[in-house]
């Protein structure tokens, strides 16, 4: 699974890198004018769906499990985050896993085209901002959380979410945090 996530973080590049006349004009906006929405948020209890957590989540979030990848999807507009259960790294730490993951997904690929910024670095999560050749730029975000020695690892469903928009982002790094502070547990 590790291995495929450059390829993820890569396809919204692809699709924000082949937009419209819009791209090139807003392309030299500033990270500032990516700032989310504000955006109504309320506790949500995810134990129903086998997450012993509680996020926040905007009011009126659905809640969904999917069976066949082992996750819980969190959906409202541009709010996505995906969760499930880390079930192979048992022998290291929170700190470890995180490591491993931030070292492969912001490898800097200039054989793609790829570089990524670190937005955010912290022991159990990270934000990153991966940008192409072509101008698409996209971020994500990984968090990992601990409970009864099992890890759960939430992230930012940017599939999903990918697309062009006004900010010239597919994902931009305003909404990825704020997936990541309603997912970072105390």
């Amino acid at each position: 699974m590790y291995k495929l996530l450059p390829l993820i973080v890569l396809i919204p590049f692809i699709i924000s890198s082949c937009g419209n006349s819009s791209d090139a004009k807003n392309s030299d906006k500033s990270d500032a004018s990516s700032a989310a929405p504000v955006v109504s948020m309320q506790p949500l209890d995810l134990s129903s769906k086998g997450i012993p957590f509680t996020i926040k989540a905007p009011v009126g979030a659905t809640v969904t499990l999917d069976t066949s990848a082992a996750s819980v999807a969190v959906k409202k507009d541009r709010f996505s985050i995906e969760v499930r259960e880390e079930k192979y790294e048992d022998d290291k730490t929170v700190a470890q896993v995180k490591d491993a993951q931030f070292k492969t997904d912001s490898e800097n690929r200039p054989d793609l085209g790829l570089t990524y910024d670190i937005i955010k670095s912290e022991p159990a999560g990270y934000i990153i901002l991966g940008k192409n050749n072509a101008g698409g730029k996209t971020a994500s975000m990984w968090y990992m959380a601990e409970k009864d020695k099992k890890k759960y690892i939430f992230t930012a469903n940017i599939l999903d979410l990918a697309g062009i928009h006004d900010n010239g982002f597919s994902v931009s790094p305003g909404e990825v945090q704020v997936m990541y502070d309603a997912v970072k547990q105390q």
